[in-house]
């Protein structure tokens, strides 16, 4: 067995639901309602064999590439991006043929598409600019 030492704050705040708080790092200030104690706990660790796993995941192209999207403020990704992903994997082969022109009326196409088959109301210049950029990723070149 060994052991680990978990450091950190909790933050009582006494007039709010829930209660408690924890952080790795002291505050700056507290609240008008906050109270502030250390938290130290000792934990051990018992020695157990971990079983390999093997296995292989295909992952669309779409995706790999949406995961490395960094224009939407570092925010986790909408919901309806996996609705986009899809579409443009299903169109990856058509969006490597098509010349600049014939590109904006796919995205154009494909932007309505997710618009139609997701149940929230994303703002289609955001989505369209999510199509355009997913496809550049996967043809592998700017628009």
């Amino acid at each position: 067995m060994r052991e680990k030492t978990i450091k950190g704050w909790i933050v009582i705040d006494w007039k709010e639901n829930p209660p408690l708080r924890t952080r790795k790092s002291k505050p700056g200030s507290l609240g008008t309602n906050e109270l502030l104690a250390k938290l130290s706990i000792d934990v051990e660790i018992p020695d157990v064999d971990v079983p390999e796993l093997a296995l292989q995941i295909d992952v669309p192209e779409p995706q790999v590439h949406a995961a490395t999207l960094e224009a939407l403020d570092d925010e986790e990704l909408p919901d309806w991006t996996d609705t986009a992903n899809e579409i443009v994997s299903d169109h990856a082969d058509q969006f490597r043929s098509v010349d600049r022109t014939d590109m904006r009326g796919l995205v154009d196409q494909l932007t309505t598409q997710v618009l139609v088959e997701v149940n929230t109301r994303p703002d289609p210049e955001r989505v369209r600019e999510y199509i355009r950029r997913t496809a550049q990723r996967v043809v592998g070149g700017d628009e």
